[in-house]
């Protein structure tokens, strides 16, 4: 019989309401541009939870980051783990491990389309503001975004494209990673011009497979050259 999931307390209910109210505030005004006042009004609480919860507004900042790496870890994870366990660098792998050039391939194909959907999704759009923010004025909170899931999945790509063109210099195998998720963010930073160019009103499940078909081909071509 199927557990149900703990009830939440109101504490924590009180916490998810607040980083709701802030993620958004963020994206849209930036973190100078938010009043406390203004999340706390939205979030529905007294303003005086925040500093209870995460002391003052860089840490409810902060948090709303370690939120959004959180939900990416849960949701990308999963094959971050099995394109580690391919690579034999997770602890449930052997040691000498030598994976095979279509599982590496196949590993790639599968983390393209986790990160195409999520970043596509619904809260796709706040954390893309919000990363973008990052990336051209960075914080502390940046470091969170590439200690969380940056760093380690273009760490991951490049270590993919070595091991599938061993003539590769480092260098060269950093940039493959760079451009794979450039390819990738670009439909989420770009979203309206993309859109228009191709008369789509959204991403549906046809406009996301033709995407995802599309990326897996640009793989295959950048592993022929």
């Amino acid at each position: 019989m199927k557990m149900d999931a703990p009830a939440k307390t109101k504490s924590e209910e009180t916490k998810l309401l607040l980083l709701k109210a802030a993620t958004t505030a963020f994206a849209y005004d930036g973190f100078h541009g938010t009043s406390l006042k203004k999340i706390a009004r939205e979030a529905g609480v007294n303003q005086a939870l925040i500093s209870y919860h995460f002391g003052n507004k860089e840490g409810l900042y902060l948090a709303v980051f370690e939120t959004i790496v959180g939900q990416i870890q849960t949701q990308v994870g999963p094959r971050v783990q099995a394109l580690q366990a391919t690579l034999g660098i997770h602890p449930s792998s052997a040691n000498n491990c030598n994976p095979d050039p279509d599982s590496l391939k196949q590993a790639l194909f599968s983390i393209a389309d986790a990160m195409l959907e999520l970043l596509c999704g619904d809260a796709g759009h706040e954390w893309a503001l919000l990363i973008t923010r990052e990336q051209v004025s960075p914080t502390e909170a940046f470091e969170i975004l590439y200690s969380g899931f940056m760093g380690k999945m273009l760490g991951l790509v490049s270590q993919v494209m070595q091991m599938l063109k061993p003539g590769l210099s480092e260098e060269e195998a950093k940039m493959f990673a760079i451009l794979f998720m450039g390819q990738i963010i670009v439909f989420r930073v770009s979203r309206t011009a993309v859109l228009r160019h191709m008369g789509w009103q959204g991403y549906g499940e046809g406009e996301l497979a033709l995407v995802e078909q599309q990326l897996h081909q640009s793989i295959c071509s950048w592993l022929a050259e």
